[in-house]
């Protein structure tokens, strides 16, 4: 193997300049890690080269016929550049008093070592040696900065050690934001969009349809298209990958109170409704920066009736129902209803401001002439996040 060795790197001998032997310095990068390409490695020995060149204790050999060295002399076994014969061997051939082994490691799915050892290619040996980490646990675009890490694991070598580490260190920062920037274009940028509590607007309205007929109308028990209310409670938003995709499921447990007043034929009305709402819903947002966003929302809601009441007032007399569930003459309200719900949303800050609308999937009837479906044609929320 030495002997296919030295044919290779005759060139590189004699391009050396054997007066400054002793101030000769030859880098070597080692990829125990298996997962860099040629392009990482080939910038990663220019940055030290250049990093060296600057420091006038070392003369660097040119790293084009380092290659051939590596490849040949280390061949797969790459433990065998720490072996001191061969340490010493390459010395000679390369004409170089020390070597800069750049020995990249990867000890889990998630870290990247890297050692850089100063090594006398005269006795063979490590002189000094330091390492750096590189975690790409959160995002494998970070390889990308692994000529950055190398650098700094062999900054020892720099003229100025101190202040070419803080130059390396503002580097690698600067880098990773960068590279966060770009992989999470689609990602969640607002800090605050986890809990909330949520107040809104409801319309909701009956679709009745005469089964005979096919004929559909939206009423409620009065004739009025729609019945009022307010819902209050609180909304827990959670996101799958939030630096990388919006995508989520939204929940929330809320109190409504809806009520009716109005006048039918024959007596005036009153309407009371409490109900628990227990929406569960798939969220996709889209944060344009830290501030604004807008999102969408798709998915099912429970309905359970807490409380209602009706009162009939006709001829001087109130007539009240309470417990209006119960009623088997009553088609409108049922204890248990549930409905498809979907809508849309802006994000000022910690502000959510939606529109959505919900539609019936339960048969409220118990009448086999007609389908009643609850629906609730509109509800305007704003939601504070915190």
């Amino acid at each position: 193997m030495l002997i296919l060795l030295a044919s290779s790197v005759n060139f590189a001998m004699a391009q050396s300049n054997t007066a400054d032997r002793k101030k000769t310095i030859a880098v070597v990068i080692v990829d125990n890690s298996g997962s860099l390409t040629d392009q990482i490695r080939l910038s990663a020995k220019k940055e030290v080269n250049s990093m060296l060149a600057e420091n006038q204790k070392y003369t660097v050999i040119n790293p084009e016929h380092i290659n051939i060295v590596v490849t040949n002399m280390v061949g797969i076994n790459t433990n065998l550049i720490y072996d001191q014969s061969y340490q010493i061997e390459l010395g000679k051939i390369l004409g170089a008093q020390y070597l800069c082994i750049i020995d990249i490691l990867k000890p889990n799915i998630s870290l990247y070592s890297v050692i850089c050892s100063l090594v006398d290619a005269t006795t063979g040996g490590t002189i000094k040696d330091n390492k750096a980490y590189l975690d790409v646990s959160s995002n494998q675009r970070y390889i990308q900065i692994m000529y950055l890490s190398i650098q700094e694991a062999a900054s020892f070598l720099a003229a100025n050690p101190e202040k070419f580490k803080k130059k390396i260190t503002n580097d690698i920062e600067r880098q990773k934001k960068e590279i966060n920037d770009v992989a999470g274009v689609l990602g969640v940028k607002n800090p605050h969009v986890k809990n909330g509590l949520e107040i809104s607007y409801v319309s909701r309205s009956y679709d009745i349809e005469d089964v005979a007929s096919g004929i559909r109308e939206k009423s409620n028990p009065w004739g009025a298209a729609q019945i009022d209310g307010v819902q209050i409670g609180l909304r827990f938003d959670r996101y799958f990958i939030p630096k990388y995709f919006g995508l989520g499921v939204s929940m929330g447990v809320f109190g409504g109170y809806y009520f009716y007043d109005g006048q039918t034929a024959d007596a005036s009305v009153s309407f009371k409704e409490a109900v628990l709402t227990i929406p569960v819903q798939a969220i996709y947002r889209l944060d344009f920066n830290k501030t604004i966003g807008c999102y969408a929302r798709f998915g099912v809601s429970a309905d359970i009736g807490l409380y209602s009441q009706l009162e009939e007032t006709a001829g001087g007399g109130t007539v009240t129902t309470k417990n209006l569930y119960s009623d088997t003459g009553w088609d409108y309200s049922n204890r248990f209803n549930y409905s498809l719900v979907y809508g849309l949303g802006i994000q000022i800050s910690g502000v959510l401001l939606e529109v959505s609308q919900s539609r019936g999937m339960q048969n409220l009837s118990q009448n086999n002439e007609y389908n009643i479906l609850q629906n609730k044609n509109i509800q305007v929320g704003m939601t504070f996040m915190f």
